[in-house]
Parts: structure tokens; sequence; C-alpha cells
């Protein structure tokens, strides 16, 4: 089955059980038959910091391909909005997450020794 991709609305925030988030968002939501399997985006901090964030259900990351376009698609909106630096952490819980963040164009930070 395939999914839509469409704006998030704080509803879809609730059907994935989260609470709101901490800062203002703009987001995409994933749909499959029309059942919320993910809402993805980027947040706004109050230092001015944009960093990116994903609430998925395992239905979603079962298909990593279509997760994988929906994440492309979420940072070309980012960008064609004039954002230029994007944080994000990998999910400790999710092994494949740091390679996937790297496969989206994020690059590992080093930290200082």
């Amino acid at each position: 089955m395939t999914y839509k991709l469409r704006p998030a609305t704080a509803e879809d925030f609730a059907a994935l059980g989260g609470k709101p988030l901490p800062f203002r968002a703009r987001a995409k939501t994933a749909e499959i038959g029309g059942q919320v399997v993910g809402v993805g985006g980027v947040g706004h901090l109050e230092d001015g910091s944009v960093v990116a964030f994903a609430r998925l259900t395992d239905e979603f990351r079962r298909k990593p391909i279509a997760l994988h376009k929906a994440g492309l698609a979420v940072l070309r909106d980012a960008k064609a909005r004039g954002v230029k630096q994007i944080i994000a952490t990998a999910d400790p819980t999710v092994p494949r997450a740091p390679a996937w963040l790297v496969r989206l164009g994020f690059a590992p930070l080093q930290k200082p020794d």
C-alpha cells in the first residue's frame, strides 16, 4: 500500500500518542490507508537553532523507501524556505538511525576531546 504525505496538524501528533512539541514546527504527516503512520519535520528553537524530528510507527519503519522519500521531502521543503542548517540526533533505540541520517545528508558532528 502506498503512503500519502500532507501538512501535519495537531491532531496528527495526538494520533501518535505524543505530547505537543515544545517548539514551533513545520511538519508533514504520512498516512497509509487513512491512518497516521508518521509525523516529521523541522522545529525552530528559541535560540534560533533548527532541529529535525520524527515520530514514526513500526508500520512506517517497515517501509524504508517510503520513509526515506518522506524524509527527503521534509528536508527539501526546509531548504526551499531558506533553512541553511538543521540539527538531528539519532534515536539510540533504532540501530539504523545514524546511517539513515547520513543517507539523508546529515554529517556527524565531531565532539571536541
